[in-house]
């Protein structure tokens, strides 16, 4: 179609204008075939006839995939592709999660160009999907699978207003019966100094037009055998005025339709051949053309409307205008000018002649030799097929632009009122119509994505870079249309051949075009690199080495359970302490490996739940041990059962192992492709870009909360080894409780700073944190259990009168005194209870009791809280003052296994701390 789209001074007229668009579709049905040939003949010589009857497109793939020797990359899909596209080997899938670029391909001959060369240029060098817009549901796509071309329709503004209202054009309706247009490029702008432009500029909408390097015009046109005949016809000087009107009438004669020339000019209604028709027309299509190759050349002829003499004041000559749907200022000027011009329709709402109609008049022009004016732009295909030949069009002078004269055009809405006073417009207005510079223009969706911080350079699309450097001139548009006239594929039937000229101009030009129009270091392409095979062995080998001391710290503990050491540290909690960092140190060795889908959710689990059963345990117990020496300085009764401890434990593992099910069900963590550009390119100038792996979830919150909740942890061990500072010796870890925080605190602020640091790439970060994991467990494994190996070295202490093994029960129970009467407890004094299975020898926590050589204070009936304070500091409890009956005793009930045989202990000692007697 060769529909022409011109600026616009006001938003008002513009949009109106493009709502306007036509709502027909000219088009080139896919083309039915039988054999290969008549493929070859109608759509290119690659085409071939397929089992539907129809011909195929021969650059569904490519037009470089086909043409170009050497050339072996498909296009890449596009979301009008077929969802198995890539399978069936139609195209590729993209390497690169560009933004599909939506063109305005518009309803005539340069802008479809424009559209074709960016498709070529970005989808087939680059790797951007990109399809065509049309307005309306149209097939115009240069990979069109079917073959079919249709020009649809042109609506730019709301084109553009789709596209900024959903963020891009993935959500705007294709259905046929709800067709919502968008685009976020227009290849050939008209308006870039339209109001529209400037407006949509300042919402936001649109970047400022760039120069597309191609001036444009519309304006009356007359040929050079017409100005050979009478030269003052090129000016408006030589028609103005009532002394040119016979002249005009008689130069200009109204063209001749197919139906009418058989019905009212032939003298046999065509059933005998002429020198204009062949034939008669066959059906109302062909009645209503004024020429068809070889069977009507076309008539002009005198009407009424030329007769001088009939209607001396009213006589014109033929004007061929714009339909109404087209802006035209032709019946302005020359209104206004009193040059008797003018076409047959008049009425509201009707002007001038349709697209293919005007290409017709043309062509019956230069067949019969007929002088024509006509209303045409420049640059356009059919003006360059007349180029060099005597029937060249050449722009009639009108009065030159003034601002004034820019700003009494008249109205879009009255161009075609019914009213010929409001139709003409102002007379200011009767000037030429400027040059035109075009532009190209995208939407602020294309350079958002490009400026978008978050998104890598590997990964910046190259789409607003190369619609930047895409330039075109009058020359090239000349140049493709001579292509277009060689493989005659501007007639209405033969569009289907405009693929295969627009193919073999980008091979001819693609060395000194289209390699211009590629941004630096593009194309791309992306290859896995090389791991960094130091960084993985090192935290393979550490993880390793941290499992190996954990697993035999765990031997070691299981081999001295019996050793006073072991029983005083709690081994059920010592056990569960290695079984954590047993676990993360798994975590380690699963982070340090390549990733997959299983091992970036076992990592969270595995360093998750490790974690907790290292420091949970280490909390309870010594939770508990603090709550029994506030008892035992307060001289109350507490229980404290093994297995409450053991649910508190679980239930604080519980909370951790639902967190992580949540989080793998709603995010879990998947394998994610990192990509580094690099300066290597390939043997086909193609910068390489370096893909590697890593494991993420779509939110970075889970981490936080699971950094957190280490924090929670370290934090708590804290103030549980504050508390534990007084407590005494066998118990008393508060040192190294805090030596422990504080490893772990700093290797959790490392792992947060090397998960958050943007420097660091994905696939390294996975390295340095399986170090720091490792780490981090040797570290717990030397600061807490280290020490207690080395205590091994030295014999056990007696337990005597000193202190009690409690670990033979299940529960506790401590009793004050009170003047050697107590109605809760034992009659005398403070008695550990001891109960649970005989067999059960493993020390738990260890009481300090007093013994007969020291007293209590003669006040200890009346504050029994004031009777054990300082637990820790042996020196200061007494018994000093009391009598016999008043000490607080303990008895001891113990048994062990020896040799086979159980043998149970029973005796009887003060409650009073002393200093431990060494065995």
């Amino acid at each position: 179609m060769t529909t022409r789209r011109r600026y616009h001074l006001s938003l008002d007229l513009w949009f109106i204008w493009t709502c306007g668009a036509l709502s027909s579709v000219t088009a080139a049905p896919p083309t039915p075939c039988e054999k290969d040939s008549d493929c070859h003949a109608m759509q290119a010589p690659e085409s071939v006839c397929g089992i539907d009857g129809f011909c195929s497109n021969a650059f569904a793939s490519g037009c470089l995939y086909q043409r170009m020797p050497g050339w072996t990359k498909k296009r890449v899909c596009n979301s009008e592709d077929p969802p198995d596209a890539a399978a069936q080997g139609i195209c590729e899938t993209p390497q690169f999660d560009y933004q599909e670029v939506r063109i305005m391909a518009g309803n005539w001959e340069s802008i479809t160009l424009n559209a074709w060369l960016m498709q070529v240029l970005l989808s087939e060098i680059l790797g951007v999907p990109t399809t065509l817009e049309a307005s309306i549901p149209a097939r115009n796509s240069f990979f069109e699978p079917s073959g079919a071309f249709e020009y649809g329709s042109l609506d730019t503004v709301q084109s553009f207003e789709n596209n900024f209202k959903y963020k891009g054009c993935e959500k705007a309706s294709r259905d046929p019966d709800n067709y919502e247009t968008c685009a976020n490029l227009s290849p050939e702008f008209w308006i870039a100094t339209g109001e529209w432009a400037q407006e949509a500029q300042q919402r936001g909408l649109l970047e400022p037009p760039e120069a597309l390097g191609v001036l444009a015009r519309e304006t009356l046109f007359v040929p050079k055998f017409t100005l050979e005949r009478d030269a003052s016809l090129l000016s408006y000087i030589g028609m103005q005025g009532e002394k040119n009107r016979q002249k005009l009438a008689d130069a200009f004669l109204r063209p001749t339709l197919w139906k009418d020339y058989c019905l009212e000019v032939s003298p046999n209604n065509c059933s005998t051949p002429d020198e204009n028709a062949q034939r008669p027309p066959e059906d109302d299509d062909e009645g209503d053309r004024f020429f068809l190759k070889d069977e009507y050349t076309g008539y002009f002829r005198k009407t009424d409307a030329n007769n001088c003499t009939l209607n001396p004041d009213t006589c014109t000559g033929h004007l061929v205008d714009y339909p109404c749907e087209w802006s035209s200022y032709a019946e302005q000027q020359l209104y206004h000018l009193n040059i008797s011009l003018s076409g047959d329709k008049h009425g509201e709402g009707e002007r001038g002649h349709g697209d293919w109609q005007t290409v017709q008049i043309l062509n019956a022009a230069n067949h019969t030799k007929s002088n024509v004016i006509i209303m045409w732009a420049q640059p356009d295909p059919f003006y360059q097929r007349l180029v060099g030949t005597d029937m060249e069009l050449h722009a009639v002078v009108m009065p030159p632009v003034s601002q004034e004269c820019l700003d009494h055009k008249r109205g879009y809405n009255d161009q075609c009122s019914g009213d010929m006073e409001i139709r003409a417009g102002d007379p200011r207005g009767a000037c030429e119509d400027p040059m035109t510079l075009l532009h190209k223009v995208f939407a602020t969706t294309l350079t958002d994505e490009l400026n978008d911080p978050d998104i890598i350079p590997a990964e910046k699309s190259p789409a607003v870079p190369a619609i930047q450097q895409f330039s075109m001139s009058s020359p090239l548009y000349g140049d493709w249309f001579n292509v277009l006239i060689q493989h005659e594929a501007l007639s209405k039937e033969t569009t289907s051949l405009m693929r295969n000229a627009t193919c073999n101009f980008v091979v001819d030009k693609f060395d000194v075009l289209l390699e211009k129009w590629i941004p630096f270091s593009y194309p791309r392409v992306v290859m896995d690199g090389q791991e960094n095979s130091a960084l993985i062995i090192a935290s393979v080998v550490l993880a390793c080495l941290s499992t190996v001391l954990a697993v035999a710290a765990a031997i070691v503990v299981h081999k001295t359970q019996h050793r006073r050491v072991m029983r005083y540290a709690q081994i059920e909690f010592l056990h569960l302490m290695l079984a954590g960092i047993l676990v993360i140190s798994s975590g380690a060795l699963v982070t340090a490996i390549p990733p997959t889908m299983g091992s970036c959710v076992a990592a969270i689990w595995l360093v998750n739940v490790g974690y907790t059963m290292e420091l949970a345990p280490l909390l309870v117990k010594v939770a508990a041990i603090n709550r029994l020496m506030n008892a035992s300085d307060r001289m109350q009764k507490i229980n404290i059962e093994r297995k409450d401890l053991f649910q508190v434990v679980l239930a604080i593992s519980t909370g951790v192992v639902i967190f992580v099910i949540i989080w793998t069900a709603v995010d879990a963590p998947e394998k994610q492709a990192e990509l580094e550009l690099s300066t290597s390119l390939t043997a086909a100038n193609e910068t390489i870009v370096y893909r590697s792996y890593y494991c993420s979830s779509e939110s970075d919150a889970w981490m936080y909360v699971s950094f957190s909740w280490i924090c929670v942890l370290l934090f708590s061990s804290s103030v549980l080894a504050f508390q534990m500072r007084n407590v005494r010796q066998e118990f008393n870890e508060s040192q190294t409780l805090g030596m422990l925080t504080y490893s772990h605190f700093l290797f959790a602020i490392l792992r947060f700073i090397v998960f958050f640091l943007d420097e660091l790439a994905q696939s390294d970060r996975a390295g340095f944190l399986s170090i720091l994991l490792s780490a981090d467990s040797i570290a717990a494994l030397l600061i807490y259990f280290f020490p207690k190996f080395l205590a091994l070295r030295d014999p056990d202490v007696s337990m005597r009168s000193s202190s009690m093994a409690i670990g033979a029960s299940r529960s506790m129970s401590a009793y004050p005194s009170n003047n050697g009467t107590n109605t809760s407890g034992p009659p005398s004094g403070v008695s550990g209870q001891l109960s649970g299975p005989p067999s059960d020898v493993v020390s738990s926590c260890v009481i300090p009791l007093p013994t007969s050589e020291e007293r209590m204070p003669e006040s200890f009936a009346e504050e029994p809280e004031h009777a054990m304070k300082n637990v820790g500091d042996p020196a200061e409890k007494t018994t000093e003052g009391l009598s016999e009956d008043q000490v607080p005793r303990a008895t001891i009930e113990n048994t062990e296994t020896r040799d086979g045989v159980k043998v149970r202990f029973e005796h009887e000692e003060d409650v009073a701390p002393t200093k431990d007697v060494e065995e």
